[in-house]
């Protein structure tokens, strides 16, 4: 899909997005829940924390995508021929996904982690 170590460049300004983020996000995990839903409000109003939930948002766009895009090539019976962690998702939904209860929106999940 894209590469950030091969180009040497920063895809959609994740990373950069991810950087300002991370201490906002560990606050916002250790604060009382009832607070939670005004957090985000609050940090909205900075320019740059702005640009990077947008980035954040792109980033669960470009993981339904890829899981969605990889879906449609499994259906047509092309896989690309690639072994890879996405893959291996789609190996578990069919081998034991009802069992274990694990759909397409784990896989999702996991795919916007990794990216």
């Amino acid at each position: 899909m894209f590469g950030f170590m091969a180009q040497a460049a920063d895809y959609r300004g994740y990373i950069t997005a991810l950087d300002c983020l991370l201490s906002i996000l560990t606050a916002a995990c250790v604060m009382p829940s009832y607070i939670r839903p005004f957090f985000p409000v609050g940090g909205s109003i900075f320019p740059r924390v702005l640009k990077a939930l947008v980035s954040v948002k792109n980033i669960e766009t470009a993981a339904k995508d890829a899981v969605a895009e990889r879906l449609a090539l499994m259906k047509k019976g092309e896989s690309g021929g690639k072994e890879d962690i996405l893959n291996n998702l789609f190996e578990i939904i069919l081998t034991k996904g009802e069992k274990v209860d694990f759909g397409l929106t784990e896989i999702t999940v996991g795919i916007y982690i990794a990216l």
